[in-house]
């Protein structure tokens, strides 16, 4: 979902336990999304807000919708099974869900991967897919270990970003650092990743985003490619978001 569906979702779960115009408090509050989603966890009872935030990834979701080879998601399982021999490869993930990882198990099973979403585990040898901000995977119990990966609230990421030996942070400095990274379906709005991407340019690694060119004139492409840039970032334009499979394919 986007963050606005997610946003409506947790709205509409507040208003079905209590009568609150939830209008009135996120104006009061504060004016961010991190500031709302604290809001919605102070709100709700734990159970709620984990089980809604569940329904909300998969409660529209059909395991066989990945039984499709014209998306980005087995593009990208592709392009992973292409560069899989090669040294330090790995993927960083800022969704909760599990589909990339279905995906692979369905087409590309010969890969051999494991999932981090905690500090504890050890990679091996196996390719690392890194869910940075916790991990919710599908048609699994909603347990402790889950829950207390996922960063979602003020609370979180002020802890995160205030932590540099986290292992989120290490981790994203060290994939910034030492590899040529690809954005896909990322905005890089985010300001904890672009504190980090600029932190890492001294490494003099480029790296690359797939973005949509929507209603952007000639013009204000050079200022936008101009602006990502400075942050060590080329972005590879795309009149239209189905063109991202195509795109992928052929990198």
């Amino acid at each position: 979902p986007s963050w606005e569906e997610l946003v409506g979702a947790f709205e509409n779960e507040i208003n079905s336990l209590a009568s609150i115009e939830i209008t009135h408090l996120k104006n009061k509050v504060g004016s961010t999304d991190l500031i709302h989603a604290q809001l919605y966890k102070e709100l709700l009872p734990e159970d709620k807000f984990y089980d809604r935030l569940y329904l909300s990834l998969y409660e529209n979701y059909n395991p066989s919708e990945l039984l499709n080879r014209e998306t980005t998601l087995y593009e990208i399982g592709s392009l992973l099974e292409r560069y899989s021999d090669k040294k330090n490869m790995k993927v960083l993930t800022y969704n909760y869900d599990n589909f990339f990882e279905q995906n692979l198990n369905e087409y590309f099973s010969h890969v051999k991967y494991k999932i981090f979403y905690n500090e504890e585990d050890e990679i091996g040898n196996l390719i690392p897919i890194y869910h940075i901000h916790g991990y919710l995977p599908y048609d699994k119990k909603i347990s402790k270990k889950y829950k207390d990966s996922i960063k979602l609230i003020e609370d979180d990421y002020n802890f995160l970003y205030n932590n540099p030996y986290s292992w989120q942070i290490e981790t994203q400095l060290e994939a910034f650092r030492k590899n040529n990274c690809l954005f896909v379906g990322c905005s890089l709005t985010d300001p904890n990743i672009r504190r980090l991407l600029k932190i890492a340019m001294g490494s003099q690694k480029r790296h690359y985003a797939i973005m949509c060119i929507e209603d952007l004139t000639s013009f204000e492409l050079v200022i936008v490619s101009h602006h990502f840039s400075k942050m060590g970032v080329d972005i590879i334009w795309t009149k239209k978001y189905d063109d991202y499979p195509e795109i992928l394919k052929n990198l």
